[in-house]
């Protein structure tokens, strides 16, 4: 027969029954359960189903030696230590009941969710640190896990971080990468330290290598220094920066440095900044490199490789009502196709809008700037001052519900301090003053429409909008003066055109059996068409007058696909030169299928005969399938059908398990003769993160 005794033990105390030998009663209150129990002296030994409980820490062993005088406790048979959802298992427990630090022999533990922990010897050496020797840990639930960690010897400092020294990594049984030394951050705060490296083969720039080591500076502000190399190119240094200077000021800049094998050294920086104060708002952005050709090598994703532009700007802006006032600086280099640059600058542009100020029954907005232009080509400097005026009324008309007409006036006065020289593209410091005017009408309607009944839950509203658009403008300057040129509105010399069409629209709306619901645009299709009239400056001989003929379609058959297509033809010979089509399906938020055709060529005229260029054709897809699922698949790629040829491609395929996840990406560049293929492998498990990151570095093509 089991016979069940209850022991208080207080503080270094014991009480049985009704004898008891006095502790510390400032201690923490003990009390255990056991099968049976002696006494001798100062020493307890309880046996037989154990349970020992000090506040929130639960102890179960076989065997229980309780040691007043000495204030120690060993605990031997199946040793369970419980301390809310944390559980720890053992052979045997040294515990010193005064410090609470003890030792736990052939650990086994278990933490929420699932963190699985083996260790040979577990010892406390202070309040928040443990000492752990021959280690192991898995987030697998499995007896024989996908993966685990294997150190010789482990340091965990609670609500700080984890660090394991010679780490082998294994693959159920298998070894496959041995660290020397590896810390894992397990605080909700940043943590200094080295990130794990990432590495891996390009065909191109050789195997790539990156070791990158984070610092957090405070608690608003980081910094992450970063050595890369490549085998066939050379070595470089990357830093990024982040600060938060207030809740209404925060930046981030990023820089790179490399010394290349063949292109020698090379740079770029970028930098973006934000700040708040009242109604005004400072934003800086800068995007710049020492060359295109760096950027084309190592920019990373095919949007980056194929920039065409470097810039730096920065702009003070406040609005007040319908008035804003804004300052900004802008300079930006553009790469022509001919292998030259363009640098543009507005230093300084100050400007003061309003929007859509109602004098009455009347709208009134005006642009007024001051400029100072600079532009540089092939050597050549051109700097000049301009003052701009442009100020619009319009007078909107929508008394009838199916006809809206709204006229339209604008002037526009130009002051630039310098004009262009009769000969040479240079500039002569003689004043030039110019202006234009503009009238246009816009009408809507009569909007047609009719309802179909679909059975008793479904109506079919078909609506039918034509337009028609008159522009009239002319521009006023001294005859023989040409304006220095720095934008596209320079050359300008008025427009004489009409501009029709007709929209048609369909909204499906399904209600419920109470009567409630809203419609849905389900179709829509536009047809538009232009002509110059009479007096045109546009008009060239032997080019027709009628311009091109534009179509699109619209299908929305829900809130989750659609389906859009365009045409451009001319009526003359009707040549098509652009054609799309774009499909789209959202899965979720965080899923989709895009398919893309593109269709185009150029056109021009022989004595109003047209003549096409060879026609260039491409496809363009994506798919992203739902994140956290067990298989998450992204591909994209763009393909062009006549050369072809891919222009880039990527493909990206990541295996998601209860204790890790596994991804694989390959991306494929074509920007030159030969092709570029970068690969990225990663590893990752819940708790810990990125563990193996092999990549080809300086970027990638991510979703």
């Amino acid at each position: 027969m089991v016979r069940l005794s209850w022991v208080r033990i207080v503080g270094c105390g014991v009480v049985l029954g009704s004898m008891a030998v006095v502790g510390l009663a400032a201690e923490p209150l003990c009390q255990a359960r056991a099968s049976t129990q002696r006494i001798e002296g100062n020493v307890l030994e309880l046996e037989g189903w154990v349970t020992l409980t000090c506040e929130d820490v639960t102890v179960q062993a076989a065997y229980v030696r309780v040691d007043t005088n000495a204030r120690r406790l060993v605990a031997e048979g199946d040793v369970t230590i419980v301390q809310g959802e944390t559980r720890l298992t053992g052979e045997r427990l040294e515990l010193d009941l005064r410090t609470r630090m003890g030792t736990l022999y052939e650990a086994f533990a278990f933490d929420t969710p699932h963190v699985f922990g083996t260790a040979r010897q577990v010892d406390r050496v202070d309040e928040d640190t443990y000492r752990l020797q021959g280690a192991g840990v898995t987030e697998c639930r499995y007896r024989s896990p996908h993966w685990s960690l294997h150190a010789h010897r482990v340091r965990l400092k609670l609500n700080d971080s984890i660090r394991f020294t010679r780490v082998v990594v294994k693959v159920k049984s298998v070894p496959v990468l041995y660290l020397p030394l590896l810390q894992i951050p397990i605080r909700r705060e940043r943590t200094t330290g080295f990130l794990f490296p990432r590495f891996g083969p390009n065909s191109q720039k050789g195997f790539f290598l990156e070791q990158a080591f984070f610092w957090a500076i405070s608690r608003s502000q980081d910094l992450t220094l970063a050595g890369r190399w490549f085998s066939r190119r050379g070595l470089g240094l990357n830093a990024e920066y982040r600060y938060v200077l207030s809740s209404q000021s925060s930046g981030q800049a990023e820089g790179d440095f490399f010394r290349d094998n063949q292109l020698g050294t090379q740079w770029q920086a970028r930098w973006s900044h934000t700040a708040q104060w009242g109604s005004w708002t400072w934003a800086v952005s800068a995007d710049w490199f020492s060359s295109y050709d760096f950027i084309r090598v190592f920019g990373g994703d095919f949007a980056r490789r194929t920039q065409v532009q470097r810039f730096a700007r920065s702009y003070l802006t406040t609005r007040w009502g319908a008035a804003q006032l804004s300052v900004q600086a802008d300079v930006q280099s553009v790469a022509l196709g001919d292998g030259s640059t363009v640098l543009f600058g507005r230093l300084p542009t100050a400007r003061a809008l309003i929007y859509n100020y109602r004098i009455g029954p009347a709208v009134m907005a005006f642009d007024g700037s001051y400029n100072f232009l600079y532009r540089r080509q092939a050597g050549l400097i051109q700097a000049f001052h301009r003052l701009d005026a442009f100020p619009r009324w319009s007078l909107p008309w929508n008394r009838l519900p199916w006809l809206s007409v709204t006229p339209t006036v604008a002037l526009r006065g130009t002051l630039d301090s310098h004009r262009q020289a009769p000969t040479g593209n240079v500039l002569e410091a003689r004043p030039l003053a110019r202006g234009s005017v503009a009238f246009n009408l816009q009408a809507v309607g009569p909007v047609l429409y009719r309802i179909y009944g679909l059975g008793s839950l479904f109506r079919l509203k078909h609506v039918v909008e034509p337009f028609v658009r008159y522009d009239w403008g002319h521009t006023y300057r001294p005859a023989g003066a040409t304006p220095p040129l720095f934008d596209p509105g320079d050359l300008s010399t008025g427009q004489h055109q009409v501009a029709y069409g007709l929209t048609h629209r369909l909204f499906v709306r399904r209600t419920d059996p109470e009567g409630r619901g809203s419609p849905r645009e389900w179709f829509s299709w536009s047809i538009a068409h232009s002509f110059q009239l009479p007096g045109s400056p546009l008009i060239q001989p032997g080019v027709p007058k009628a311009g091109f003929l534009q179509s699109l379609w619209r299908l929305t058959p829900t809130d989750a696909i659609s389906l859009d297509a365009g045409l451009l033809v001319h009526p003359r010979g009707w040549k098509v030169t652009q054609g799309t089509v774009l499909g789209l399906w959202r899965f979720s938020e965080n899923a989709s299928l895009s398919l893309a055709w593109l269709y185009q060529r150029g056109l021009f005229f022989q004595d109003f005969t047209p003549v096409t260029t060879p026609a260039s054709q491409q496809i363009r897809f994506s798919l992203t399938t739902p994140p956290g699922r067990v298989v998450q698949l992204q591909v994209a790629g763009a393909y062009d059908v006549t050369r072809r040829q891919w222009y880039n491609a990527a493909g990206g395929l990541i295996w998601n398990q209860d204790c890790f996840s596994l991804g694989l990406q390959v991306v494929r560049y074509q920007l030159g003769p030969r092709p570029e293929f970068q690969f990225h492998f990663s590893l990752s498990i819940p708790k810990v993160g990125n563990l193996l990151n092999f990549s080809p570095g300086l970027g990638g093509l991510y979703f």
